[in-house]
């Protein structure tokens, strides 16, 4: 009654391209660390979290006027920070179309 296990070898491209992509991560990493501005943007989503929460509460005490309120300054936040919301990691930084 013991079934074996099914065990799936990757191959050595695999392995290195995890390790590539491991490295990339790291190279990130260690760019945000050099950013001046690095621990006002780690703590941005944090006060994002916190300020959706306040607009939920807002919302279940009949503002709609300062929910909309908060929520249209946190949008202006991450974007201004560069977070995207869905993930909540740094975008790549877009050129300007002006």
């Amino acid at each position: 009654m013991n079934a074996k296990r099914a065990y799936n070898r990757r191959t050595d491209e695999e392995r290195i391209a995890e390790l590539q992509a491991q490295i990339e991560l790291l190279r990130t990493r260690a760019e945000e660390k050099q950013r001046p501005d690095g621990p006002v943007l780690k703590d941005v989503p944090r006060v994002a979290t916190r300020l959706k929460k306040f607009a939920e509460k807002c919302n279940q005490f009949g503002r709609a006027d300062l929910a909309n309120s908060v929520y249209a300054f946190v949008a202006g936040l991450e974007r201004a920070a560069e977070i995207d919301p869905t993930t909540e990691s740094r975008r790549p930084r877009r050129a300007r179309e002006d």
